[in-house]
């Protein structure tokens, strides 16, 4: 009997690795496929330049120019975020859950939705444009997971970069990963750009802006066409 005990407790710790691991797979595959499609953007839109000189004209332009948007490949986009949007898994260790709730509603109700998903972390946005439990409009800020993805490759790590060492110093209540405030710091410490950890950071932050670029919605998870004012 105990033997039997102890064969299922293996078979089922075995099932949880690989699982975990099948997990792991899943996102850096998204990951890499999100990555990917960033610079080839870049390439793109700027030409055929080193990685780093392609971040820091990104940059410099989306620092200096008002709703400035780049030309992106809406078949690809549209591919990844397929996958990326139907993964609940793997989109919630990337980026949280999101409710949108009207300038208009009571205290109450922001307290209620805080309970809609107690497995990650929840923020409350309020819109002056909101519809159908929809905020109408442009978004700046990116919602990341700081359980997921901002633990396990910025917050938990002991890597001392320059631009990490900015994030980890920002109570992560606040909006630590709003693209307009990181952009100048990325600019600012264009020698770390290189690293593969910072391009990974990168890409989920402002993936959020190359969907609006797409007319898709992060963090409604869908295509920005599907809604608008007058539904």
């Amino acid at each position: 009997m105990k033997r039997k005990i102890l064969l299922s407790t293996i078979v089922l710790m075995l099932c949880v690795i690989v699982a975990k691991s099948n997990s792991i797979s899943s996102r850096e595959k998204i990951l890499n496929q999100m990555e990917q499609f960033f610079i080839e953007t870049l390439k793109q839109n700027y030409g055929n330049h080193a990685e780093t000189d392609l971040y820091k004209m990104f940059f410099e332009n989306y620092i200096h120019n008002d709703n400035y948007l780049l030309n992106v490949d809406r078949k690809k986009i549209k591919d990844i975020n397929d996958e990326l949007f139907s993964n609940d898994t793997i989109y919630y260790y990337f980026y949280n859950k999101v409710t949108f709730v009207s300038v208009r509603d009571s205290v109450s109700l922001v307290t209620n939705a805080l309970k809609v998903n107690p497995n990650c972390e929840q923020r409350v946005v309020y819109c002056e444009n909101y519809h159908r439990k929809k905020c109408i409009g442009t978004f700046y800020n990116t919602f990341c997971n700081h359980d997921g993805f901002l633990k396990d490759e910025v917050l938990n790590k002991s890597d001392n970069y320059a631009i990490f060492n900015i994030i980890r110093g920002i109570d992560k209540t606040l909006d630590s990963q709003g693209m307009i405030y990181m952009a100048p710091r990325l600019l600012e410490h264009e020698n770390e750009l290189s690293i593969p950890v910072v391009k990974k950071y990168i890409t989920v932050v402002y993936w959020n802006y190359l969907c609006r670029c797409a007319n898709y919605d992060l963090h409604h998870r869908m295509k920005i066409g599907k809604y608008n004012c007058n539904e």
